[in-house]
């Protein structure tokens, strides 16, 4: 088994021994894991024969972000590698390895998804949040500032003392009403994830500012009475 440390596009590339024709390696098989961005991910490549000794291999990662790993001479003939990385940008990469002939082994894709949400890289839309700034709408995203397209985020919120009201919206965006009598003028919202015994959800509390307005001041009732003779 031999493990790969991706590096960044660029870094130093070992080169050592060659390989003789007959010895060409045959395609390589991965186990794709679930992968979310700002994580330590470890992906298996299993080859169906060894890896001859003198076999220099280059694993690429392709996408919003490049990474490349060399897994140059080994001891004996590979048959496992472990390749380890983490990356921080959420989106679609390829997967692509080749040998020193640039022969490619493998090529697949793979997709990374944004980690759990990190409430203190959580905004709100302020062109979403309605005239009055009672009703505000949250965007959700993970600790790399990746936002998140699905809901499922317990957030609670409160305001001038009072709990808000927190929708769901089921595509990353939660939607806030404020209590009743929220005073207006400008204030912090807070906004938290509850934590049980069990949960591994960011614990931080955070004050987001925003502005309320005053309700407008409806004129006094008017009334006609028409007078007729009898």
């Amino acid at each position: 088994s031999e493990r790969s440390q991706p590096q960044q596009e660029g870094g130093p590339l070992s080169v050592r021994g060659g390989v003789r024709e007959h010895e060409q390696p045959a395609g390589l098989r991965a186990r794709m894991p679930t992968i979310f961005a700002g994580s330590p991910t470890c992906l298996w490549l299993h080859a169906p024969e060894p890896i001859p000794c003198d076999t220099k291999l280059t694993l690429w990662l392709r996408g919003p972000k490049t990474l490349r790993g060399v897994i140059s001479e080994r001891d004996a003939p590979t048959v496992n590698i472990e390749a380890r990385f983490a990356v921080r940008i959420a989106g679609e990469y390829t997967l692509h390895v080749e040998d020193n002939t640039k022969r490619t082994l493998l090529s697949d894709t793979l997709r990374v998804s944004p980690g759990p949400a990190h409430t203190a890289s959580c905004s709100l839309d302020n062109a979403a949040a309605s005239t009055d700034g009672r009703s505000q709408v949250l965007r959700a995203a993970d600790a790399q500032g990746n936002r998140h397209s699905v809901g499922g985020v317990a957030f609670q919120a409160a305001f001038g003392g009072d709990r808000c009201t927190v929708h769901d919206e089921g595509d990353g965006t939660y939607a806030i009403s404020l209590p009743t009598r929220a005073p207006s003028g400008p204030g912090q919202l807070q906004l938290w994830q509850p934590v049980t015994a069990d949960s591994k959800v960011d614990a931080a509390v955070i004050e987001l500012p925003i502005f309320v307005r005053r309700p407008p001041v409806k004129p006094p009732a008017r009334a006609t009475c028409t007078l007729l003779d009898t």
